[in-house]
């Protein structure tokens, strides 16, 4: 794991360095029908392995805004407000990794 992640930083193949991981969670995500899935850019690579994004001050971020705001204005998920499809929430505990604290992390 450590090889891979040092040749995807471009760094030394034998680098112990403590790296850091990171983790994006999506909170509200949501997804389009098939027919109104929109086709990616140009610019679009599909070995991106790091966060892309794009501006809508240039043509394919503004493309790509226009588009979603097409399908979501079309949509009664987002015209008829919030629907709730995944049924009533729940507190679920979670068994797993938890924090470890390290000396300056204010924790010891």
């Amino acid at each position: 794991m450590r090889a891979r992640i040092a040749k995807y930083r471009r760094l030394e193949p034998n680098d112990r360095s403590d790296f850091v991981i990171g983790c994006r969670l999506l909170t509200q995500p949501f997804f389009f029908d098939e027919p109104d899935w929109i086709p990616a850019p140009s610019s679009w690579s599909p070995n991106i392995v790091s966060f892309k994004t794009y501006d809508t001050a240039e043509a394919d971020g503004r493309a790509l805004w226009d588009a979603v705001g097409d399908r979501m204005s079309r949509s009664p998920i987002f015209t008829n407000g919030p629907v709730d499809r995944f049924g009533e929430p729940m507190l679920v505990t979670r068994l797993g990794a938890g924090l470890i604290p390290r000396s300056g992390d204010g924790y010891l």
